[in-house]
C-alpha cells in the first residue's frame, strides 16, 4: 500500500516537488491486471488515506532533531518513488545487496 501517512508529513514545497519530477518521467504503457483484496485489508486500503488537515511546513532547518526527523520521513516516503519509477525494482535483491554490502 502507498505509504501516505510519509506523504502527508511532508512540507506543501516538498509534495509539489515530487510532483514535478513525477511530470518529467516518460509513461509506462501497460495494461494491470485487476486486482482482488480480500476483508479485512480491503477495509484498511479504503479508509487509510485521510486528507490533510492545513498547510504542511517543513521545520526550521536549524533544529537539526526536526529537520533530521522531517528528513528521514520524506526520505522513506520518496523510496517509494525511486522504487516504482525504476526498473531495478522488478528484480528482487536481497536486504544486503539493497544496502550495498
Amino acid at each position: 500500500m502507498m505509504p501516505y501517512e510519509h506523504f502527508r508529513s511532508m512540507s506543501d514545497d516538498d509534495v509539489k516537488a515530487v510532483v514535478v519530477y513525477l511530470r518529467t518521467l516518460k509513461p509506462i504503457h501497460q495494461s494491470v491486471p485487476a486486482k482482488h483484496i480480500d476483508f479485512p485489508v480491503n477495509l484498511f486500503i479504503k479508509f487509510a488515506p485521510k486528507p490533510v488537515d492545513g498547510v504542511v511546513k517543513s521545520p526550521d532547518p536549524h533544529d537539526t532533531v526536526a529537520y533530521g526527523k522531517y528528513m528521514t520521513r520524506s526520505a522513506d516516503a520518496t523510496s517509494v518513488i525511486r522504487r516504482t519509477t525504476t526498473k531495478a525494482c522488478a528484480s528482487p535483491r536481497r536486504h544486503s545487496q539493497a544496502a550495498g554490502r
